[in-house]
C-alpha cells in the first residue's frame, strides 16, 4: 500500500472477512485460509506450466525466489493487503503450496523453514 503508513492492525482490518484477530489474539489472517490460497496458486502454476515444469519447483522445500514472489503477490491480491507483517501467514502460504504440489506429484509431505 504505497503512501499509507499501514500497521499490522490496520492491514489485517483491510484484508477480508477471513482475516482479523485470531483466537490466540493475533492479528493476520487465518491459517486453514492460507493454506487454501497457496494450493489455489500451486494449482494455478501447475495447470498454467505443465506439468514438465516440476524441476523448477525442485528440490524444494524452499520455492525458487521468483516462484515465491509469485505466490505472496497472488496471495496479497485475493487477500486486498500485505502479509510482510505476518511471517507465519507466509510460512502458511508455502506450507499450502507444496502440499498441493506434493499431493499432484505423490511427492512425500513437508514443510516449509
Amino acid at each position: 500500500m504505497p503512501g499509507t503508513n499501514a500497521t499490522p492492525a490496520t492491514v489485517a482490518s483491510s484484508m477480508n472477512s477471513t482475516a482479523g484477530t485470531q483466537s490466540d489474539g493475533r492479528l493476520g489472517p487465518e491459517r486453514d485460509h492460507m493454506l487454501e490460497i497457496g494450493e489455489h496458486v500451486a494449482q494455478k502454476w501447475i495447470f498454467e506450466r505443465g506439468r514438465d515444469n516440476i524441476r523448477d519447483l525442485l528440490p524444494g522445500p524452499i520455492l525458487p525466489p521468483v516462484i515465491d514472489k509469485e505466490l505472496l503477490i497472488e496471495a496479497e491480491k485475493e487477500l486486498g493487503g500485505s502479509l510482510r507483517p505476518y511471517q507465519e501467514a507466509r510460512t502458511w502460504l508455502r506450507d499450502g503450496f507444496w502440499e498441493r504440489v506434493y499431493r499432484e506429484f505423490g511427492f512425500g509431505v513437508g514443510k516449509s523453514d
